[in-house]
Formats: structure tokens, sequence, C-alpha cells
């Protein structure tokens, strides 16, 4: 629907995308619309993440595993984008029926996501403050 970056389709905000009634059918059946969502959730995550590492490495306490883990999440985003915006220039390259690069990177997209989160509720665990002793 939208093989080009960093434009959707040649242009940052793109027209039709409430071009379906009711309106809120665009956010599951419009494809330049879910397009559009999806990058701008991308860029919006990508930017709290940097501010999160600045803030993580100017931070003097914490574990040694916060110490040594604290580099995880920003890697792995900034490959998720990557390989979001090597998917999305790739798909013009679909072959139905065919296993192909898009589909190699599109599943690499998805695992380096789902390990983007592991990631974070690794940071939440290590941040959150103590609930008194164990028993």
């Amino acid at each position: 629907a939208a093989p080009t970056w960093p434009l959707i389709v040649g242009i940052w905000v793109p027209g039709g995308m409430f071009r379906f009634a009711p309106a809120a059918i665009n956010i599951i059946e419009n494809k330049i619309t879910i397009h559009f969502i999806h990058r701008t959730l991308a860029y919006v995550l990508f930017l709290a993440v940097l501010i999160w590492t600045f803030k993580a490495y100017r931070t003097l306490s914490g574990s040694v595993f916060f110490k040594r883990t604290k580099w995880m999440p920003v890697t792995l985003i900034f490959i998720q984008v990557l390989l979001g915006i090597f998917t999305v220039l790739k798909s013009p390259g679909i072959i139905p029926k065919h296993w192909g690069t898009f589909e190699w990177l599109a599943q690499f997209h998805q695992v380096t996501g789902m390990s983007f989160l592991l990631s974070m509720i690794w940071m939440i665990y290590l941040v959150r403050p103590s609930r008194g002793k164990p028993m």
C-alpha cells in the first residue's frame, strides 16, 4: 500500500486516510491509515526510547543488571526501525506463495519487536521499587 520511506506514497500525511464511513473503520480497513499510524507510533516510540536511554545513562545508581543491560532497548528499537524501513522498501517485490526477502525482513521485524518489548519489561522489573523483604 505504501512502499516508500520516509514519505507515504510521496507525502508526509497522505490524503484519503479517512475515506471510509464510519470514520473509525479506517483504523482497521484503510491500509494507508494503518501505515500512517504504524509509522507515527514508531517515530514516537523511537524518540521516547532515545530520551529514556539518555536518562538511563545519566543515572548513577542502579543494580549491576541495570548497568549492564540499559543499552538493550535502544539497540533493539534501532534494529526494529531499520528492519521496518527495509521491509517497506522491499514490499514491491512480494511474490505470492513465495518466501522471499520481504517475508524474512517482516519476520525479523516482528521478532525484534517482541524482543524490544521484553527488554522494556526487564527494565521495568529492574527499576521498580522494592516491595519489602522476601518471605
